[in-house]
């Protein structure tokens, strides 16, 4: 059983409230919720988003008063976790065309216990076993096998984008929640490979599972959307920060961070 934790924040500015419906969709489609439970978080969304939360009971929701960001979003959720539960986080613009990719993750955490974080693969990410930039060349691994098994390769590489991803629980019990710097956005994904890093785990793809990223086609135009160029402005204002945090992890100062993101 996972816990699936998605922070939603839309706005009429960002214009997401599709992204967030389209996701729901995916995941009533190929999830079996009887078996794992979903938890939504609500960073104050306009009208309509909210409206649509309100109609769906395959979830639990919660409703914040106010934009927290993600990460606090998303430790409202951990919250609810039980002892030695998988988590799986994913975000609101992401649509999943395989049933039971939940069960895949799972099946990888279990085939080996050096991974740490699994993560279904965007189209556009930019990690390949050839690339020419070692920072971002990665390398194919089979499985652990025994008669009778499935064959599943996953695909290691130094940081896996968090559109979907599954952390081990005992990676959880030592990081304890996500950690955004005090921000509201951006950077969640390398600081946790960073620190399983640092833990002696893998972080890995699952390549073979078909997803989109419903921004993807803004993401490779010249012109952003504002929310898009929010983004992109928010990354280049905390990357300093953020840099000097991945080298205090590095370097094996404390890891563990509580659901304030303090």
């Amino acid at each position: 059983m996972a816990l699936v934790i998605m922070a939603v924040q839309d706005t009429y500015e960002n214009n997401r409230t599709w992204c967030t419906e389209s996701t729901l969709i995916s995941l009533r489609t190929t999830v079996d919720w009887q078996k794992h439970r979903l938890i939504i978080i609500d960073n104050n969304s306009c009208d309509i988003t909210a409206s649509l939360l309100a109609l769906d009971p395959f979830y639990e929701l919660i409703t914040l008063p106010e934009n927290v960001g993600q990460a606090r979003a998303l430790n409202k959720g951990l919250l609810k976790r039980e002892p030695g539960e998988l988590v799986v986080r994913l975000d609101n613009d992401i649509v999943v065309y395989q049933e039971d990719w939940i069960e895949d993750m799972e099946y990888v955490l279990e085939k080996d216990p050096k991974i740490g974080v699994v993560a279904l693969k965007r189209k556009n990410a930019w990690e390949h076993p050839a690339h020419p930039d070692t920072s971002f060349r990665s390398s194919l691994e089979m499985l652990p096998h025994n008669s009778g098994d499935r064959w599943m390769v996953v695909e290691v590489a130094g940081s896996v984008l968090g559109t979907c991803q599954a952390l081990r629980p005992e990676l959880l019990d030592k990081i304890g929640f996500f950690y955004q710097m005090g921000g509201l956005w951006g950077f969640i994904d390398p600081i946790v490979c960073a620190k399983a890093h640092v833990l002696g785990y893998k972080t890995v793809f699952l390549p073979h599972v078909h997803i989109d990223y419903l921004d993807e086609d803004l993401d490779s135009t010249e012109e952003k959307g504002p929310y898009q160029a929010w983004k992109e402005r928010q990354a280049a204002k905390n990357f300093p920060a953020f840099e000097r945090e991945k080298q205090r992890i590095l370097g094996g100062d404390s890891m563990y961070h509580g659901p304030s993101d303090e």
